[in-house]
């Protein structure tokens, strides 16, 4: 009987901690994907650059005039630019 339990108590415990990074970054990640899915209604090619550059303004606050820089340096156009990075710190 000891055994069942301790085999519930620590699948619980591996559930929880394999979640927890899930929900921590669920808000950033829908931010980045804000940024770039917009970007690519746009026609934009979506590539690893462009995702980290969402994905940087997404997680920290304060970075959207380095986003909008950043993707003016890729070809972005600048009212694309900034729409993108308002809608990845939102």
């Amino acid at each position: 009987m000891f055994s069942v339990t301790r085999a519930v108590a620590v699948a619980a415990t591996t559930l929880a901690a394999a979640a927890l990074p899930l929900l921590a970054t669920a808000p950033a990640q829908a931010d980045t994907r804000d940024c770039a899915g917009y970007l690519a209604s746009e026609d934009y090619d979506i590539d690893r650059y462009i995702i980290a550059t969402c994905g940087a303004v997404a997680n920290f606050s304060g970075e959207t005039e380095q986003c909008v820089d950043r993707l003016l340096q890729h070809n972005v156009r600048p009212w694309h630019a900034i729409e993108a990075c308002e809608r990845a710190s939102w």
